[in-house]
């Protein structure tokens, strides 16, 4: 028998008649708070179920079933989530970091604010995902699918993104310094005097964040208001950019 309690109190939330979690049927379960931490949840189902803020520190989460789930504000540090069911899933400020999220489907789910500093992402489904100001540090994203994610913000140093797929995904003032971005669709990043990310409906050159026509639009005395040697930049680099941008159109 496994009784699930809350972190601090002690509150008894659910007696389970096991002497396991896995597969266990928590659906729509009110564990907000409740101490979870290594618990083996593989395959269980927690859909629509409450976990704010509860402590899932190394939990086993393997193919588990939490669509809908809120978890926001939860500990999530070095769980086990490889193919995890997390599409629409309430995430904001959890903190997932050094989490291992292989194939997992988190599509349209909601990671503001959320802490993934080294968190395994290869080959996550996160099309439509909510990730502004997301903590990606050293985060290894390789082949994720991040079409139509809103990456505003977020903070990507270091991030291995080989192969993602980041086809109409928002990159306004994403921090993308040392990342790895060889063979990703949707995006070319060139440090140079400003930073310069470069995606097929938009190009931020600096803080200046413009759709493409907009770019085109531009006169000489547009561009010189932006910076005292915007100008310069502007004439050295036009060509290149649009050349660039050009990739991205086939």
């Amino acid at each position: 028998m496994i009784e699930i309690k809350h972190k601090i109190t002690g509150k008894v939330f659910q007696t389970i008649n096991s002497d396991t979690l896995r597969g266990a049927d928590l659906r729509g379960a009110d564990l907000r708070g409740a101490d979870l931490r290594g618990a083996d949840l593989r395959d269980a189902y927690l859909q629509d179920a409450y976990l704010r803020g509860a402590d899932l520190q190394g939990a086993y989460l393997r193919n588990a079933y939490l669509q809908g789930a809120d978890l926001r504000g939860a500990d999530l540090r070095d769980a086990y989530l490889q193919d995890a069911y997390l599409r629409g899933a309430d995430l904001q400020g959890a903190d997932l970091k050094g989490a291992d999220l292989q194939g997992a489907d988190l599509k349209g789910a909601d990671l503001r604010n959320a802490y993934l500093q080294d968190a395994d992402l290869k080959g996550a489904d996160l099309q439509g995902a909510y990730l502004q100001y997301a903590d990606l540090r050293n985060a290894y994203l390789q082949d994720a699918d991040l079409q139509g994610a809103d990456l505003q913000g977020a903070y990507l140093r270091n991030a291995y993104l080989q192969g993602a797929d980041l086809r109409g995904a928002d990159l306004r003032d994403a921090y993308l310094q040392g990342a790895y971005l060889r063979g990703a669709k949707g995006i070319i990043f060139l440090e140079l005097t400003w930073n310069i990310t470069i995606t097929k409906k938009h190009i931020q050159i600096g803080c200046q964040y413009h759709s493409f026509e907009t770019w085109l639009g531009f006169t000489d005395s547009n561009i010189a208001k932006m910076d005292n040697h915007a100008l310069e930049f502007h004439a050295k680099y036009r060509n290149a950019i649009l050349a660039l941008h050009a990739t991205l159109l086939d």
